[in-house]
């Protein structure tokens, strides 16, 4: 009986055991992916012009079963010496939200995107009166857009994305205002799990 107890035991033991090592199958378990990439706006900053703004975009994404996750995305871009004044213009954001998968396929796979959260703008304004100001305007923000990204391992891959960004800050009335600004990104993204690459 004890011989019998024993080996039981040990049975129990090593299953418990083997149930957790064993990993679990691809496509049920959450595949979280980490990315950071270069960042290119063109922002409207006067009535007659736009500037350039570049910096960097970093983002933590969720995948959960399906063709859906969460995404938490902070990005940093800045535009120097704006109107020869030699005052830098600067545009911070932090925004999360969900992304949806339209396609998953071995080496392709596409996003869609919408996120809302914060921005803080501050940098030269040109006033219709003549001359410049610095303000500074930290507002709700939303963005969003689309992306595509290639696996180069089972780890790894490229990821191009596009997207409208809604900001604030002032215009040369002096009066906070609203406006959209397109942000195309390159990141490299690393997944902290391989995940096989499926057709769907």
């Amino acid at each position: 009986m004890k011989i019998l107890s024993k080996s039981f035991l040990c049975l129990l033991l090593y299953a418990v055991q083997a149930s957790a090592q064993m990993p679990m199958p691809a496509g049920i378990a959450p595949v979280p992916d980490a990315s950071i990439g270069f960042s290119n706006m063109s922002r409207g900053a006067s009535p007659s012009g736009r500037i350039g703004l570049n910096g960097v975009t970093a983002g933590i994404t969720e995948d959960f079963p399906g063709r859906h996750g969460v995404v938490l995305e902070i990005s940093y871009l800045r535009a120097p010496n704006v109107f020869g004044t030699g005052h830098n213009n600067d545009v911070l954001t932090y925004m999360t939200g969900p992304v949806f998968y339209p396609s998953r396929r071995r080496e392709i796979v596409t996003n869609v995107h919408v996120l809302a959260g914060g921005a803080r703008v501050r940098g030269v304004v040109p006033l219709s009166t003549g001359g410049f100001a610095l303000a500074h305007v930290h507002n709700i923000a939303w963005a969003f857009g689309a992306g595509v990204e290639h696996w180069f391992s089972d780890s790894m891959a490229l990821r191009i994305s596009a997207d409208a960004v809604h900001t604030s800050f002032f215009d040369s009335s002096q009066v906070i205002r609203g406006q959209y600004d397109l942000r195309t990104t390159a990141s490299l993204v690393y997944y902290f799990e391989r995940r096989r690459r499926t057709r769907r």
